[in-house]
């Protein structure tokens, strides 16, 4: 074998030794792939079991020619929460306990969700959309007031 035929050889064998590593590399960055796309299909089912996103403001909240969409404009009519009483009068209806009930009852299921009303007292609602008035800086202490001496 002549050194011509030996260095040949040699370099054949390098090569084939080049390629067999970049092969190896290969099958490794297509085990990353296929990891990587076997996460975002589980990412991709996970967020398919979440409720959908209901905070985009093109969609409304409420379905239009409601009562729940007519309480939602006599409260930002009013630009101030209001007592059922004002709601019902708002609405142009009878004041009485199934008007009552029924109002605080559609109002009660959105409060409970977070969504559209806020309960600002007892029998008053508001409207998330709206910020709440800012509070007195002694609101929430565990200071009582002290009390006021009466007039004689």
């Amino acid at each position: 074998m002549s050194l011509c035929d030996y260095l040949v050889m040699n370099l054949r064998k390098e090569f084939e030794k080049l390629i067999e590593k970049k092969r190896a590399e290969i099958d490794d960055a297509q085990k990353s792939i296929a990891s990587a796309e076997a996460y975002i299909q589980a990412m991709t089912d996970a967020i398919k079991k979440l409720p959908k996103d209901d905070t985009s403001p093109a969609v409304s909240p409420v379905r239009p020619g409601s009562d729940v969409e007519k309480v939602r404009d006599a409260i930002l009519s009013a630009g101030k929460p209001l007592h059922i009483s004002e709601i019902i009068a708002a609405l142009g209806r009878v004041d009485d306990a199934d008007s009552k009930a029924k109002i605080a009852g559609l109002l009660g299921w959105y409060t409970s969700k977070g969504k559209v009303f806020t309960k600002t007292a007892p029998n008053t609602y508001g409207l998330v959309e709206i910020a709440p008035p800012d509070l007195p800086p002694d609101f929430g202490s565990s200071e009582e007031p002290e009390p006021v001496p009466p007039k004689a």
